[in-house]
């Protein structure tokens, strides 16, 4: 069995694999509230925030590809060359 110290670690390394990060997308001047979905350390999705009154959980197609711009391996290729 199990002790509680062990219990408590291992619900804080689960609760640190999977969660919904609140931010504002600034992909455009309008900084609408998103949710990011983080996965291991991961963004894995972004989506609008359903909880905002103004957008209502809406997201424009910039804010969108928010996770295909922060992956894009020419863009990293081009930080690293110029390191």
């Amino acid at each position: 069995m199990r002790s509680n110290r062990e219990l408590n670690s291992m619900h804080k390394i689960k609760d640190l694999q999977d969660e919904w990060v609140k931010a504002y997308c600034q992909m455009c001047f309008n900084s609408c509230p998103i949710e990011v979905h983080v996965k291991n350390g991961i963004a894995v999705k972004i989506q609008g925030d359903p909880d905002d009154k103004l957008t209502n959980g809406r997201l424009c197609a910039r804010g969108l590809s928010g996770l295909t711009r922060l992956y894009d391996p020419v863009k990293k290729a081009s930080i690293a060359h110029q390191s």
